[in-house]
């Protein structure tokens, strides 16, 4: 498995307000996801990380949501690491990953594994930093500081809409949302809306919707009959 980035340790995050304007984040992340979760279906929904636990999804009319978490100290509903989930195959209807992506070494693995859980038709979830943003121009300035923000792989949204297609999802939706600057204790409200009105791609989070495809199987012996019968029926 290839480790595409060098990161000494890799630790993703346990709450919104370790990052600066976490709640200004959290709460524009929450207001796209109160979008879509009406739209979910099913039995069972993964909410992967802390972060995708703090969302609030009871809106969505799933019955069973479990919260994934690799750590044994916190109460999640099941211990696991989000490259290794304990669950069968096409089982799960909805997944939500928070900056999964993001505090992971192991991006390709995560995803597969996100898919070969899903079922049918179900939804994924996806919350990742923008690259394109004054986050991503924040991260150059704070490499050598503690910030979390120095942590992050942040992928450009094209090369996690390639990574889906691959492995077989259709991409539904892919918005950008919070337009905060990463500083603390500044309540730039012009900005926020500024930027959502007139630099729209420029938003330090990307939410990616993306749908498991089903392919419909044709056994090619009944395709091969059908070829015989109506070949024996041009001869006669």
């Amino acid at each position: 498995m290839q480790i595409l980035k060098s990161f000494s340790v890799v630790k993703p995050l346990d709450d919104w307000q370790a990052l600066p304007a976490g709640t200004k984040i959290q709460e524009a992340v929450q207001a796209e996801l109160d979008r879509w979760l009406p739209m979910f279906h099913g039995q069972f929904m993964l909410k992967i990380g802390a972060l995708s636990n703090d969302l609030n999804t009871q809106c969505a009319p799933i019955t069973h949501q479990f919260y994934v978490n690799k750590k044994e100290s916190v109460s999640a509903d099941v211990v696991a690491k989000s490259r290794e989930l304990p669950f069968a195959s096409d089982t799960i209807d909805t997944i939500i990953a928070a900056l999964v992506l993001d505090y992971t070494r192991y991006p390709h693995q995560v995803l597969r594994e996100m898919h070969r859980c899903l079922d049918g038709e179900g939804y994924l979830v996806l919350v990742n930093f923008n690259p394109w943003s004054f986050w991503g121009a924040g991260k150059l300035l704070m490499r050598f500081t503690e910030s979390p923000l120095w942590k992050a792989g942040y992928y450009s949204p094209f090369r996690i809409h390639d990574w889906l297609n691959l492995l077989g999802f259709e991409l539904v939706s892919s918005k950008f949302v919070g337009y905060t600057p990463p500083f603390r204790n500044l309540h730039w409200e012009s900005v926020e809306w500024m930027g959502s009105k007139y630099m729209p791609g420029l938003g330090a989070i990307n939410i990616i919707v993306a749908k498991k495809k089903m392919y419909r199987v044709i056994p090619l012996k009944s395709l091969w009959k059908k070829r015989s019968r109506l070949i024996v029926g041009q001869l006669t």
